[in-house]
């Protein structure tokens, strides 16, 4: 039952810290006889009093939130069908945040399924021309350098915080399977180092679970450096 629920657990880590979840067993026999589980309204309250709010700032003249909203939804599309195609044909990602720097990228992608076959330099290069003579192109911001390689830092870190999220899910996840419970104190995103120290400490009944608990501990405490 304990690795059920810690498998459960890992596998749906922004949902199992909202709840608390007991098992009874019988003494005698040292089996499950009854699990029950409650949701915790404090973290839930919590968590949902930090969400933050939307703000959209437009030049549009529109009063409606509804059609704001939706002319940033599409746009966040536009973003996305670029940032497919672009993968796909191994261009460079280049974000768009005006209309004039849309409607330049949308001749560089292409169009039909013929068009992604034969694409070549000969045929951006006819496309983009005709686009000029019509008047459909206007110069687009292209970042520095040293632009590039802060977006890359930045990058990086919040690929390191999702990687010590999940990591963190996988110690909490391994104590469930294993029917040990983490103290009150302990018990929140922000591990110190008494709770680290106690997972060290922490007596386990095989060698290869302490081993395993170990590893973990370790791969954390790399990525906090």
């Amino acid at each position: 039952m304990h690795q059920r629920i810690g498998r459960a657990k890992e596998k749906y880590p922004l949902v199992q810290q909202y709840y608390n979840i007991e098992v009874s067993e019988d003494k005698v026999t040292r089996l499950e006889t009854n699990i029950s589980w409650q949701k915790d309204e404090t973290k839930h309250l919590d968590k949902t009093d930090n969400l933050g709010i939307y703000f959209l700032r437009t030049n549009l003249n529109v009063q409606d939130e509804v059609v704001v909203w939706n002319i940033y939804n599409t746009i966040r599309e536009i973003e996305n069908t670029f940032r497919t195609l672009k993968t796909d044909l191994y261009l460079r990602p280049i974000y768009h945040k005006n209309d004039d720097a849309t409607m330049a990228h949308l001749h560089l992608g292409p169009s039909t399924h013929k068009d992604e076959v034969y694409k070549n330099d000969c045929r951006d290069a006819r496309g983009i021309g005709d686009a000029l003579a019509k008047g459909q192109l206007k110069s687009i911001y292209v970042p520095s350098p040293e632009q590039e390689a802060d977006r890359h830092l930045v990058r990086m870190r919040k690929k390191i915080w999702r990687d010590l999220v999940r990591c963190k899910n996988r110690v909490k996840g391994f104590l469930d399977y294993v029917g040990i419970p983490i103290p009150q104190q302990y018990d929140n995103p922000n591990w110190s180092h008494n709770f680290i120290q106690w997972l060290q400490q922490l007596p386990l009944d095989l060698p290869a679970s302490r081993l395993t608990l170990n590893y973990q501990i370790r791969e954390v405490q790399l990525l906090r450096r």
